[in-house]
């Protein structure tokens, strides 16, 4: 005995056929434990987060950083100076100048120097023909040093005034304007950083006195130090800044300031590895604008890059716009 199948049954029966190829279908495509509309975020081949979060490392070797221009140091104990800072210029070591006159009135016969020349103690600087005894002599320079003003020219008569300033300038003053409210503070002997105002010419000096008297106009207090200028990079009439060392504490551990680069919003200090550089986060304590104090994230010993460490960051930024999706 034969039976039909009703349209009800056939059309039940495709139903079932279409779903089991199309589940098929999809298995083939998207194998178990994968996700066509998610993944999981990780860190990159770079080592770059893709959550949003911190990197973890820079893919820079040591020897490229080197080439580029990082420098590093290892973080070690510091001392953390509390400082004043005062305002001031270059002058003159007074002890290294000379007025240079002539001897007896006459008339200006050579002038052999200009502004601008070396000239070695006891070197002829002019020759004037004394107007007593007709004679000609010559003026020297009392000092080694440069010529730095000329008053007369050949043919005027000498007078009161200096014919020649000749200064040694191997060796300068800081002039820095100390106020009342830090008079108690400062001190003779005290250390000083010194800079220009745009950072190119610094260096270091003491204390070596304070003047005794104030400047009427200002109410302020000289304090003078000396500086080495063998380099010539101090001049006289230079604006400088000046950061007076009060006193010091020891802090277990620092790194330099400029060390410290800040990625989304985190303090961080880039410490060398093996084959890259790692970024860590750090909790940041005093500081006093050379070194910085440490509290986590670095530890005794490390490398870190100290000075052009915005050079990773400039990477990360670089790495993280060509990884966004």
């Amino acid at each position: 005995m034969m039976f039909f199948e009703s349209p009800q049954r056939k059309i039940l029966a495709g139903i079932a056929a279409a779903t089991l190829v199309l589940g098929t279908a999809i298995l083939a495509i998207s194998p178990p434990g994968s996700s066509s509309d998610s993944h999981e975020h990780g860190a990159d081949e770079h080592g770059h987060e893709e959550s949003g979060g911190l990197p973890s490392h820079v893919a820079i070797t040591p020897q490229a950083a080197k080439e580029a221009g990082v420098v590093t140091a290892v973080a070690a104990p510091a001392k953390i100076a509390t400082t004043v800072t005062s305002m001031g210029s270059i002058v003159l070591d007074s002890t290294g100048h000379a007025r240079v006159n002539a001897r007896f009135t006459g008339l200006i016969r050579e002038v052999r120097k200009s502004i601008g020349d070396r000239v070695a103690a006891g070197e002829a600087l002019a020759a004037i023909e004394s107007n007593e005894s007709l004679q000609a002599y010559q003026v020297k320079s009392p000092i080694d040093g440069i010529v730095i003003a000329r008053n007369k020219n050949v043919g005027e008569m000498t007078g009161p005034e200096p014919l020649f300033e000749v200064a040694n300038l191997s060796r300068v003053w800081s002039e820095l304007h100390i106020f009342p409210r830090d008079l108690t503070r400062v001190k003779s002997g005290q250390r000083v950083r010194l800079a220009t105002p745009d950072g190119l010419v610094a260096g270091e000096g003491q204390i070596g006195a304070l003047l005794p008297v104030a400047e009427a106009s200002s109410q302020s207090v000289l304090a003078r130090v000396a500086l080495d200028n063998a380099a010539g990079l101090w001049r006289p009439g230079m604006a400088v800044r000046g950061d007076i060392v009060v006193s010091e504490t020891d802090v277990p551990l620092a790194v330099r300031a400029e060390a410290i680069q800040t990625i989304d919003g985190k303090p961080v200090v880039f410490v060398m590895g093996k084959a890259d550089f790692e970024v860590r986060p750090v909790l940041l304590g005093v500081s006093d604008g050379t070194w910085v104090e440490v509290q986590e994230g670095v530890y005794d010993g490390e490398v870190y890059a100290a000075q052009n460490s915005y050079l990773f960051k400039a990477d990360i930024g670089k790495s993280a716009a060509e990884h966004e999706h």
